[in-house]
């Protein structure tokens, strides 16, 4: 299935959102379960974003090691500790990791530097704010705020947002929302709007809706319907896209908005959508959105009242992407009563699902020159013992 995934994961790389970049990752899933002090599930989250995202491996061993210290795991904890040494010996996470187990043997941590800590480098730093915050998040708010205004680097206004989120304290989540608003730093405006996503409650829904509103940055807005598939209450979320739908005009951010709906599996929505909304481009999206909701009754449903040819080729794409056996049937039995467009678009579909049998069927059925010829280019593109043992037996004139 070669060319199936191939062609899948090109669709899916353009038409999700970086969503893709917060579609819910083991690394993300893991920071939202930190936040909600589910130490388990996210013991469980980082151990698969070790293996998922070389990138980020050290990163995700730290937090492991720190969710599994919090979960009352302790040996567990060190063993992911000298796991980090050993593997990334020059990450910067390795020092933190070191301070971690110190901090968890029941000593205070060893920092070097002057005694107000005015030559702690950024890393350590950052670690105490982050063991402050759970002890004392009243003096240590002003120290997160100050390190973030203060540093170059952008890694390090991301961790030092990322410790606001973990706060529950209220005046924490007020500063994650006056940097959402804050559009002098659009990186880190973004992450913040992210981070109201993971908050999943009213007050961050309500300023998320405002923003989305009152923003003129499609990158804002885009932002806020990515923060807003990383919310649990999905019901909701999929009412508010929709509401937010019926009123956008630009044709970029609906369809940011439909593709969402397609990621959140709402596919009740969607099928109102491909009959409600007008406009080849708009419709050819929803199609991608059944696609990626793996909704392949509403695609057979489109292609049993969809007249234009260009929206039927789509559709049976779509349908070859997520296709099985069954669809693949479906397609076949369309073969014989479907126009020229119709019929060159299930050679290509039975293509997409390397579907040898089902080509070998349509080329000995098939007539017309043109159409065996596609067949045939079809069939020798195919890396397939079934579609190599037929070539041969046509060019032996054994059949």
């Amino acid at each position: 299935m070669l060319m199936n995934k191939i062609l899948k994961t090109t669709i899916l790389a353009s038409v999700l959102i970086a969503a893709t970049v917060l579609a819910q990752t083991p690394y993300d899933e893991g920071q939202k379960a930190l936040r909600e002090q589910n130490w388990t599930e996210a013991a469980d989250q980082f151990k698969q974003a070790i293996k998922a995202d070389k990138d980020k491996a050290d990163a995700s061993m730290y937090w492991r090691a720190h969710a599994l210290y919090k979960a009352g795991r302790k040996s567990e904890a060190e063993r992911q500790i000298r796991s980090l040494e050993r593997k990334y010996p020059d990450s910067r996470w390795v020092k933190e990791a070191q301070l971690l187990e110190i901090e968890h043997n029941g000593t205070e941590p060893v920092l070097s530097g002057t005694a107000d800590g005015s030559d702690l480098d950024e890393e350590l730093r950052m670690f105490a704010l982050a063991q402050l915050m759970d002890r004392d998040p009243e003096r240590a708010l002003p120290l997160v705020l100050d390190m973030m205004n203060s540093t170059d680097s952008e890694n390090v206004r991301s961790d030092t947002l990322f410790i606001l989120g973990m706060s529950d304290d209220p005046r924490a989540q007020q500063l994650i929302a006056q940097i959402a608003r804050d559009s002098k730093n659009p990186d880190l405006q973004v992450d913040a709007i992210h981070m109201l996503g993971i908050s999943s409650n009213q007050p961050s829904a309500d300023l998320l809706s405002d923003l989305y509103h009152e923003s003129t940055s499609i990158e804002v807005k885009k932002a806020v319907i990515q923060a807003y598939m990383i919310g649990d209450d999905s019901d909701a979320v999929v009412d508010l896209l929709l509401k937010m739908l019926k009123t956008e005009k630009n044709p970029d951010l609906q369809k940011e908005i439909i593709q969402a709906l397609g990621v959140m599996d709402a596919t009740e929505q969607i099928a109102a959508l491909y009959t409600s909304l007008d406009g080849f481009e708009l419709r050819k999206t929803v199609l991608e959105a059944m696609m990626i909701a793996d909704d392949t009754d509403g695609l057979i449903k489109v292609l049993e009242s969809e007249k234009d040819a260009e929206l039927r080729a789509a559709a049976m794409e779509m349908l070859a992407v997520n296709g099985d056996k069954a669809s693949a049937e479906y397609l076949v039995g369309l073969y014989p009563g479907g126009s020229q467009k119709d019929k060159t678009a299930i050679i290509q579909s039975m293509m997409i699902m390397d579907n040898a049998e089902g080509l070998i069927g349509l080329m000995k059925n098939e007539t017309n020159p043109e159409l065996k010829r596609e067949i045939l280019q079809m069939l020798a593109i195919m890396d397939s013992e079934e579609s190599d043992e037929y070539l041969f037996k046509m060019l032996e004139n054994k059949q």
